[in-house]
């Protein structure tokens, strides 16, 4: 569903807000009010499974905001067993639906919330192996020799965890400014808000490389002198990980796994799980145990071992 709002100008030459709200359908208030809160690639993924959710109720002639939860099961059984979708995806694809009726409550469109007690399928969450680092080390030594775009764009995905989308958006001069001796790295980040982070030394030296004297325009380049896109970016770590698999590295190593081997690793160096959700900017820090800690699977370091020490006789 893409709402259409259809708005006249007032006598002045400015919309009237109230009478472009009274404009809105119930549901087309409730769906902008919704996905208002969202931005960038959340809220393209947001929008793509709520309009396959609404477009579902149109075909089978439900009214979206009458639904009863009966209704929410039947399409769930529909994503698995029609769509095929594993029980991980449904949950992921029924999250933005859940969000959709909960604002539609707090904007008092609707009186009930359908999904309260719905049950979505269980399934266990199955976290990337860990990096070894020394195939870690590889990977990066390989992208400081390609060039001083391979190599900054490797530090801020490894040494600073930003998402590739992060990193392929900055600007030479949004880490120009110094408090305390720092060079401040300042950038929008999911979600919409700005973040402003301190520049680690190491990867400074990457970032000075890169803008090569240039003292405005797109942080890492294209080789035409163009911003980078997200796709570009991706492109620079392919490059890397065939050099590296040519030198021995086994493990193909992705932009988000790079993100998530820096959070491990500032878990495997002894920092708390706060700090480790400092680092990597999340909400809340459930998240950053359960999807970043990728250490868990570390046998060397499992608890057992000094237990069973201590204790041995």
């Amino acid at each position: 569903m893409h709402a259409t709002v259809h708005t006249a100008p007032s006598s002045a030459g400015v919309l009237s807000l109230p009478s472009l709200v009274d404009d809105l359908e119930p549901l087309q208030l409730a769906y902008l009010s919704y996905l208002g809160d969202y931005h960038g690639a959340t809220l393209i993924n947001y929008r793509y499974h709520l309009d396959r959710y609404l477009r579902w109720c149109a075909t089978h002639g439900l009214d979206a905001l009458a639904v009863k939860r009966v209704h929410l099961e039947l399409y769930v059984r529909h994503l698995l067993e029609e769509q095929g979708l594993k029980p991980s995806s449904v949950n992921s694809s029924m999250t933005p639906v859940k969000g959709f009726y909960d604002a539609a409550v707090g904007d008092e469109v609707i009186d009930r919330d359908p999904t309260r007690r719905l049950k979505l399928p269980k399934f266990s969450y199955e976290k990337s192996a860990l990096v070894p680092f020394r195939d870690l080390m590889l990977f990066l030594e390989v992208a400081k020799s390609i060039s001083a775009r391979h190599w900054a764009l490797t530090q801020l995905l490894s040494g600073m965890g930003l998402r590739i989308s992060e990193a392929a958006s900055l600007r030479i001069e949004d880490y120009q400014t110094v408090e305390q001796g720092q060079h401040m790295l300042r950038f929008v980040q999911k979600g919409g808000a700005t973040a402003v982070v301190p520049v680690p030394l190491p990867v400074l030296h990457a970032l000075d490389a890169a803008r090569a004297g240039r003292t405005s325009g797109p942080l890492i380049a294209t080789r035409a002198g163009g911003p980078l896109t997200r796709g570009g970016a991706t492109g620079l770590v392919e490059t890397v990980n065939r050099r590296a698999a040519a030198q021995g590295l086994k493990r193909h190593i992705n932009p988000h796994l790079l993100r998530k081997s820096a959070v491990t690793e500032a878990l495997e160096m002894g920092m708390s799980i706060r700090d480790a959700q400092t680092f990597a900017r999340h909400a809340d820090p459930r998240t950053t145990s359960k999807h970043y800690d990728l250490g868990r699977a570390n046998h060397y370091r499992h608890p057992g071992h000094q237990i069973a020490a201590r204790l041995a006789v």
